[in-house]
């Protein structure tokens, strides 16, 4: 099977930790293309540095003839649509346009809005999976798609008996669509209750520097593995009050440390299992909601099972692996 990803690490990107954890656990032979420098892993190998033409000629020529073809991300489906059969797989992790609100520049947001229903309408022949409940739910009126969660690698809470701290984070790309002026106020609110707060991920030109500086008790700037870790392990809370995301990794790495998400209720998230151990919010109610937190009973034995099981990427992978036998056995 040949697998064409936009990311992979130790770049960020859900589709190449996706990727990732299918050559830790898959059962398919499979090569994997996507784009880095350096010495690539075993069985990956690096068509470009970066996602452009260059990337997308090599893999549109690998595509060709494929026995088997599993594209990650809307825009590689897009971009492979001529290659791709009705037995090969998309995986899409967030949707550019077809999406509640408008998330980046104008045009592009039209653009993109037009070329995903355009492809998903009409172009799309190929078996679609979601790792999140909202792009199966935006995805509904125009293909039939599965919904496969993203995983965690868990064996165990670290450190049960330590003590939270009055901290909280953020983590993801500085985007509109992480609504980061929202990010702020709850960062502020916090801060003035006490808490530190630290705003990681990746900076951009959509950074809030210039209002961050001005919040006591508040850091921001990318963190590296450890850091983050260390982060998460003392945090009480993960910030992530996105406009429209469906179910990132970082929810998963967050509720791994026993750091509760909170999160707007978009994406249908209130329907899944894990639930019980997010604080939804929304601007009407949020103040509301983060004063009052300490009453709300998180079952942490509750959590620990669901990680352990059904949302290990041991049996993530395994889900796939079972989709890609049915569909190869009807060859």
């Amino acid at each position: 099977m040949k697998i064409f990803c936009k990311s992979f690490p130790p770049k960020l990107g859900g589709d190449g930790i996706l990727v990732k954890k299918y050559l830790k656990y898959g059962k398919s032979d499979v090569e994997v293309y996507t784009v880095g420098k350096g010495k690539s892993p075993k069985n990956v190998t690096f068509l470009s540095e970066n996602y452009d033409k260059e990337y997308i000629s090599k893999s549109r020529k690998l595509a060709k003839g494929n026995e088997l073809l599993w594209a990650h991300s809307t825009s590689l489906g897009i971009d492979l649509r001529k290659s791709m059969k009705s037995n090969d797989f998309l995986t899409v992790h967030g949707l550019w346009g077809l999406t509640p609100n408008r998330t980046d520049i104008l045009w592009r947001y039209y653009r993109n809005k037009i070329a995903e229903f355009v492809y998903f309408r009409f172009l799309c022949n190929s078996i679609v999976t979601t790792v999140s409940p909202y792009s199966s739910e935006r995805l509904s009126p125009y293909v039939k798609s599965l919904y496969l969660p993203n995983g965690v690698d868990f064996s165990g809470f670290e450190s049960k008996s330590s003590e939270k701290e009055k901290k909280a984070i953020f983590l993801g790309r500085h985007h509109p669509q992480k609504d980061l002026r929202f990010v702020t106020k709850i960062s502020r609110l916090l801060t003035q209750n006490g808490y530190d707060v630290h705003i990681g991920g990746k900076v951009s030109k959509y950074s809030l520097e210039n209002k961050w500086e001005k919040v006591s008790n508040l850091s921001y700037g990318y963190l590296e593995k450890e850091e983050k870790k260390e982060w998460l392990k003392k945090s009480r809370f993960l910030i992530l009050p996105s406009r429209w995301e469906g179910f990132p990794i970082t929810i998963l790495e967050a509720l791994k440390y026993r750091c509760i998400p909170i999160i707007r209720n978009y994406s249908n998230l209130n329907q899944i299992d894990l639930s019980n151990f997010f604080i939804f919010i929304n601007k009407n109610n949020y103040k509301y909601k983060l004063k009052s937190w300490e009453e709300l009973d998180f079952n942490f034995g509750a959590l620990e099972s669901l990680l352990m099981t059904k949302y290990h990427w041991k049996n993530i992978i395994s889900r796939y692996d079972v989709l890609f036998k049915k569909f190869q056995d009807k060859k």
